[in-house]
């Protein structure tokens, strides 16, 4: 329990005795009154009494005043203490955290000349493997693209080639298509080939068809 706490528990149990005191009284004044006239005044003597009440009062006030004291010093001597460890601990710590700021100052310097130097070191191996990937990339896309020229201009040939064949057999096709031909196409065509070009459209169609079976 604080030393406050203590000074009003005391002070509530100093009121509480001058009321249950007070009340003793007044019951005993009030029994005193009850009684017949004649045996009340030559016992009672009011002023004794009112004086023995304020005294009463007097000695709880300067109990009361006294602890109030006592506690306002101990108060203060305890807040004088308090305000000495504080400056003690706001010391300790002020200088604890000179040397942790310190400490941390030369490993982060420590930290950064390190990265910096592994940084550098990652730079140049970065550069030196993207010109090796540079210089290989270059020299494939040259081998493709000699590659490519190549195939380019065989597939070219082949597809010329295939064009030509295709070109002359759907010649051959379409000349041969007889039943598409006229009389003076047929005639033309038997001409061409040292044969008669003589008689009806479909004896000259037969005509060229055996000529072709026979070829």
């Amino acid at each position: 329990m604080t030393i406050t706490a203590q000074y009003l528990e005391a002070t509530r149990k100093v009121q509480n005795n001058w009321f249950a005191a007070f009340d003793a009284m007044t019951t005993q004044y009030a029994r005193q009154l009850d009684r017949p006239a004649a045996t009340i005044f030559p016992t009672m003597d009011a002023r004794k009494a009112v004086d023995e009440v304020f005294d009463f009062a007097s000695k709880a006030l300067s109990v009361q005043r006294e602890t109030a004291h006592k506690v306002l010093s101990a108060n203060y001597q305890m807040a004088q203490q308090w305000r000495t460890q504080s400056q003690e601990v706001q010391g300790v710590w002020r200088e604890q955290a000179k040397v942790v700021t310190d400490i941390t100052r030369e490993q982060m310097e420590s930290l950064t000349d390190s990265a910096r130097e592994q940084a550098l070191s990652f730079g140049e191996t970065v550069e030196k493997q993207a010109a090796t990937v540079k210089n290989a990339a270059v020299e494939a896309a040259r081998v493709v693209e000699s590659a490519t020229e190549k195939q380019v201009d065989v597939a070219t040939d082949a597809t010329a080639k295939q064009v030509d064949i295709a070109t002359d057999a759907a010649a051959d096709q379409a000349k041969r298509n007889y039943n598409l031909m006229n009389s003076a196409q047929l005639k033309g065509e038997l001409a061409a080939r040292k044969l008669a070009a003589t008689g009806s459209l479909d004896e000259m169609r037969a005509r060229l068809k055996n000529a072709d079976t026979k070829a």
